[in-house]
């Protein structure tokens, strides 16, 4: 240890070393298998496993239905596989599942990667960047509910709570939907995104690719059946402020908690009239309709709640990269 290396008038067992920065979050693709090729394959594995994984699920599930929800006259899957029973919801919810275990082997025994380099580029979870970004949106959603009922039609907006399918649809909801959106953050604003980022120069044309590729998965909601163009618009925008959250958190914390707040909301609180979906929430905003206003209505609520995450959620974070790359103590050596 050199002089340089000590404060001055401090012993060599106080010298300070600096942390290391924080990684960028899309560049934590150096390290493991990351040519073209490799992703390729790894998406491949990603698909394989996954298809396995639901396959067995739903063996597993039918059973579990067929023994203990319907009689012997009843099929199954007819029960497992329709959106308005609550073993259907627990089915659509679950399959979300046996993504995240088929991610986790593709990431850690092929790609060679840490399951933390997927997800942050700190050194390790953030749950309060997530509860703080999700319930900045929960509230934010609220407030809008509140906004819209004040200025709806009489009888528009209705209270439609019943207690024999809320509470098992709730439970369902609050027990799997963190997975179901997680799944989502993972796959496209992380492996995709660290897929494209590592062959694409500009992060900003990624996440516009990957924003498009999440309304695509979105492309036969119920919602979409009446208003595709706009629904289209309206779902790429979030997907592109979740990648915004991403890019400024440097990390999917923030994503994930907005995302899970907003269908945690949308299935238990506050939906629309659809066909073919469970009565599990308690207001109902009658039948959907998007139109042009609507939708630059929406896009503006997006940025706005953008624009208030970010304000509350950066100094979290710039708090948390302050305390990692301040001094430490260096290891005195010497006996």
């Amino acid at each position: 240890m050199n002089d340089q290396d000590m404060k001055p008038g401090v012993p060599i067992g106080d010298a300070v070393e600096p942390y290391p920065k924080q990684p960028k979050y899309l560049d934590q693709t150096a390290e493991g298998r990351s040519g073209f090729f490799a992703w390729v394959l790894g998406f491949v594995f990603l698909m394989g496993l996954y298809f396995i994984g639901v396959i067995v699920l739903l063996v597993v599930e039918m059973i579990g239905v067929a023994v203990f929800v319907v009689d012997e006259a009843t099929d199954p899957s007819d029960v497992l596989l329709s959106g308005t029973t609550v073993s259907g919801h627990l089915f659509l919810l679950s399959s979300f599942l046996p993504f995240i275990g088929a991610l986790w082997i593709v990431q850690k025994k092929w790609h060679k990667r840490s399951w933390r380099a997927l997800i942050t580029g700190a050194s390790r979870f953030r749950w309060r960047l997530l509860f703080v970004a999700g319930s900045i949106y929960a509230g934010l959603l609220i407030l809008l509910t509140f906004i819209e009922w004040m200025f709806a039609e009489p009888g528009t907006i209705k209270w439609v709570y019943d207690a024999s399918t809320y509470w098992p649809f709730l439970l369902v909801t609050l027990m799997f939907v963190p997975f179901q959106a997680a799944s989502e953050e993972l796959l496209l604003r992380g492996y995709l995104g660290q897929w494209f980022a590592r062959f694409i120069p500009s992060k900003w044309l990624v996440y516009g690719i990957t924003s498009a590729l999440f309304a695509s998965l979105h492309f036969y909601n119920p919602e979409a059946q009446s208003s595709l163009g706009f629904y289209m618009v309206a779902i790429f925008t979030f997907g592109l402020i979740a990648c915004v959250l991403t890019h400024f958190t440097n990390g999917l914390e923030a994503a994930m908690g907005v995302h899970i707040f907003n269908n945690i909301f949308v299935f238990s609180g506050v939906s629309y009239d659809l066909p073919d979906t469970p009565p599990s929430y308690l207001i109902s905003l009658g039948e959907f309709s998007m139109d042009l206003v609507d939708t630059l209505l929406g896009v503006g609520f997006e940025l706005a709640a953008m624009v208030i995450i970010l304000k509350v959620c950066l100094p979290l974070y710039d708090r948390q990269v302050s305390a990692q790359t301040t001094t430490k103590p260096a290891i005195n050596s010497a006996p």
